[in-house]
């Protein structure tokens, strides 16, 4: 498994674009609110420090059959980051950048 398989430069390329939209998001947004963001960052941070680090993809601890499920998991876990942003997204359209967090 490379670094340029089509399915890591595709999940590489989706967690720059979730770090971009959290980014944005993060600079209209009250700290309290900044503060809920931080677990979507942790969940990208994970697929970028686990499922896609350039040892695990150098020397995996699972074969050409498995890696497909490896990957499949990484998606998820960006999925989880990406649906966590976008409920802040809400909760911000809903009570406003500066809504207090309780």
């Amino acid at each position: 498994m490379t670094a340029g398989d089509p399915r890591i430069v595709d999940l590489r390329a989706r967690v720059r674009d979730e770090r971009a939209l959290l980014a944005e998001l993060s600079a209209r947004v009250s700290p309290d609110i900044h503060k809920l963001l931080k677990p979507a960052s942790t969940l990208l941070d994970y697929v970028e420090g686990v499922f896609l680090a350039a040892e695990v993809l150098r020397h995996p601890p699972r074969n050409e059959q498995q890696m497909p499920e490896w990957l499949g998991h990484a998606g998820n876990v960006l999925r989880r980051a990406v649906e966590h942003r976008e409920q802040i997204e809400r909760l911000t359209k809903e009570h406003g950048p500066d809504a207090k967090v309780r």
